[in-house]
């Protein structure tokens, strides 16, 4: 008995898609093999149905395409189509094997087996030689000790130098002339220049006032000497 082919839609069938278009819904409808242009079994979404329902009144858009078609009821229907069924596999014929060339009978010709070549002896390398020894990081070095120098005058002027390292006297008290006591100080200058200064000129003033005394006594004395040669 041949198959039964897909029903055309009824006006039933109409009105349901008009409703369902009514709802915003696009129902789905397969192609008979009546329709003209498209295979047959392949699905379509329903857009809108044009008035009178005479015709090609329906208007679709086939499944993959962007096109809105119409058609009549005859060439659409609701039956989805069965799926169609692979057809099974043909079994892979087995490949023959090539035929082995004709040997001669009178003369057969054997293969030596290849040798495995000897893997060579190992070379012993030379052992590495010592590594040198590591320097030991040197230790900080030693910080100098702040130095303190000191200058000391007497009345008559006599001026002595001493040097003090940290804690530790590093230069005993030493004589040094008034002179290079005068350089330092215009060297330094400000207060300390100010301070040496008035100290210099007392013991250059007594000098004087000394010189004065002796240059009087040198008088006296030569006074004295000449009346006695008289």
């Amino acid at each position: 008995m041949p198959a039964r082919g897909p029903s055309p839609l009824s006006v039933v069938q109409v009105e349901q898609v008009r409703a369902e278009l009514d709802a915003g819904r696009t129902p789905m409808v397969w192609f008979t093999p009546a329709a003209v242009g498209v295979d047959a079994g392949r699905s379509a979404k329903v857009v809108s149905l044009t008035e009178p329902y005479e015709g090609d009144f329906i208007q679709v858009r086939p499944t993959g395409s962007h096109d809105a078609l119409s058609f009549s009821t005859s060439e659409l229907t609701m039956d989805k189509p069965a799926r169609r069924r692979k057809p099974p596999a043909e079994p892979a014929k087995p490949t023959p094997k090539p035929a082995a060339p004709p040997t001669d009978e009178l003369l057969v010709v054997r293969e030596r087996p290849t040798r495995k070549p000897t893997a060579p002896k190992a070379v012993e390398a030379p052992p590495p030689p010592p590594s040198p020894p590591k320097e030991r990081p040197k230790g900080r070095a030693k910080q100098p000790a702040p130095v303190t120098v000191t200058l000391s005058s007497t009345t008559d002027g006599e001026w002595t130098v001493e040097v003090q390292a940290g804690s530790r006297r590093a230069v005993r008290p030493q004589p040094v002339s008034a002179g290079s006591v005068a350089a330092a100080a215009r060297a330094l200058g400000g207060d300390i220049e100010d301070a040496i200064d008035s100290v210099l000129t007392a013991a250059r003033t007594r000098q004087q006032a000394r010189v004065a005394q002796l240059e009087a006594d040198l008088a006296a004395a030569r006074q004295a000497l000449t009346e006695l040669s008289d």
